[in-house]
């Protein structure tokens, strides 16, 4: 539990293509984004407003991504209901070091699936990481304009992206996987998987392999998990063997979650009775 990890972990749990999983056939690792200012960090472990379940087919041949909106009301074990994105700071105030346990345990709930890992990474580590790799390419299907980007000086920007392809720095990748003003959070999810995979597919270029050494150090401080050593070593000894086109991806969006209004007038989502059976079918690639 809470062992440091690298991103070489993370990038091999979104590429593996072979893995010794449990009774399932399936080895499921659910990262856990935060994206706190920097003066916030260190105190309250806050909302992991960032969280993507990861199921590795044992045979080799898919893995999965579903990106799950930090507005599902869900029931947290032991406090209740609650968005699902305060399972882990839940867990961290009640007993510290419990957080990812209880994240894990509460999206296998929502989702109807088990969740076997979590990884924790601090989501401004992304500038760090994109730019120790020289930089991620990403295609953006829309122009975004948000006027009202928040600066972690508590103040805001105008941010500007061009639809098309683009070669983006740390900087612009976070930005772009953070910002959601211009359209909704089911297309903010959308913009994570793609920098996910940019990140992914850049760490596992043949020809930018004298980067990872920085790379990995850039990352060591930022990230933990309940993988285990073994767990990491395979992953990361394996992070060469999924193309992109074996990957596929799911946002949880309005279709699988009904959108209510909370007692305090907040917006949720409230999980509709087919999201399980539709997760379910995804992960079997039945969708």
């Amino acid at each position: 539990m809470g062992a440091v990890l690298s991103l070489a972990a993370i990038v091999a749990a979104v590429s593996i293509n072979r893995v010794g999983a449990g009774p399932n056939g399936q080895l499921s690792i659910l990262l856990l984004g935060t994206d706190q200012r920097p003066d916030e960090r260190g105190g309250d472990p806050g909302r992991t407003d960032t969280m993507i379940l990861v199921v590795i087919d044992r045979t080799g041949t898919r893995s999965h991504l579903v990106s799950i909106p930090r507005d599902l009301w869900v029931s947290v074990p032991g406090h209740g209901e609650g968005r699902i994105n305060t399972a882990y700071r839940s867990g961290e105030l009640s007993r510290p070091g419990s957080g990812g346990a209880l994240a894990e345990r509460t999206v296998s709930a929502a989702l109807g699936v088990p969740v076997d890992r979590y990884v924790l990474v601090d989501m401004s580590a992304v500038t760090h990481v994109v730019n120790a790799l020289g930089g991620i390419d990403v295609v953006a299907p829309n122009e975004i304009i948000d006027a009202d980007f928040p600066t972690d000086d508590f103040g805001a920007r105008r941010l500007i992206i061009p639809a098309g392809p683009l070669h983006m720095d740390g900087q612009t990748a976070l930005a772009y996987a953070r910002t959601r003003h211009a359209d909704d959070d089911f297309a903010r999810m959308a913009r994570q998987q793609q920098v996910l995979a940019a990140v992914r597919a850049r760490a596992t270029d043949r020809t930018n392999l004298a980067r990872i050494p920085a790379l990995m150090s850039t990352m060591s401080n930022v990230t933990k998990s309940d993988l285990t050593p073994a767990e990491i070593g395979w992953l990361i000894s394996h992070a060469q063997t999924l193309s992109e086109e074996r990957t596929r991806r799911l946002v949880i969006g309005p279709e699988l979650a009904t959108p209510i209004t909370g007692a305090d007038g907040a917006y949720l989502l409230k999980p509709r009775e087919s999201l399980s059976v539709a997760v379910a079918g995804f992960l079997a690639g039945a969708s």
